[in-house]
């Protein structure tokens, strides 16, 4: 109807549609004026009307998955993340890194180099070589170290990182969880 008040040729919606038996179901509508009259007014059109329902309980049933996924990873204390193996780079983080690392998600998520420089220095190897098998080897990580926070506090943080392949069986991301145990080690001294 769009298309025929406005000058536009075609149009597209998405609506339900009820069926002779009263259930509902999703219609992509899709119409395109082909033909109008000397003075400007439509006088033919075509049109078709596809069934999405399939498409759209897929895209609700996702949006339900991802919803879920959400409350649960930012609600954790522990930071979770994923990261591509290629070049490193975190493709999510929870809101946990803030709190434990002090650090802003968005630098971090557009330079990983950030998580290494909080590493204290002497730390660094050991978390290098753990780093080298994760990605070369496919070897999980599991390493406890300690970081800097921007504020100068020390932190003791125990990681663990998991290859994860893809539906090819290509080793493509990696996943992580990091849990702050400055308390433990502190009560380990005393």
């Amino acid at each position: 109807d769009e298309c025929l008040v406005n000058s536009s040729e075609a149009q597209q919606s998405q609506f339900r549609l009820r069926t002779p038996g009263g259930s509902y179901r999703w219609v992509l509508d899709r119409g395109r004026i082909i033909q109008r009259s000397p003075k400007g007014k439509p006088t033919r059109m075509v049109g078709t009307h596809v069934d999405i329902s399939e498409q759209k309980a897929f895209e609700e049933t996702l949006e339900q998955s991802e919803n879920k996924f959400r409350q649960l990873a930012e609600n954790m204390r522990e930071v979770f993340w994923l990261r591509e193996r290629e070049r490193g780079q975190f493709i999510y983080i929870n809101p946990a890194f803030k709190e434990i690392w002090e650090r802003d998600l968005e630098t971090l998520q557009k330079d990983a180099s950030v998580f290494m420089a909080s590493i204290h220095p002497d730390d660094l190897p050991r978390y290098k070589k753990a780093q080298l098998a994760l990605f070369e080897e496919a070897r999980a990580f599991n390493e406890e170290y300690r970081i800097l926070r921007p504020d100068r506090k020390l932190r003791w943080v125990w990681v663990r990182e998991y290859p994860i392949f893809n539906e090819d069986n290509v080793y493509a991301r990696i996943a992580g969880v990091a849990e702050d145990i400055t308390e433990r080690k502190y009560m380990q001294v005393e």
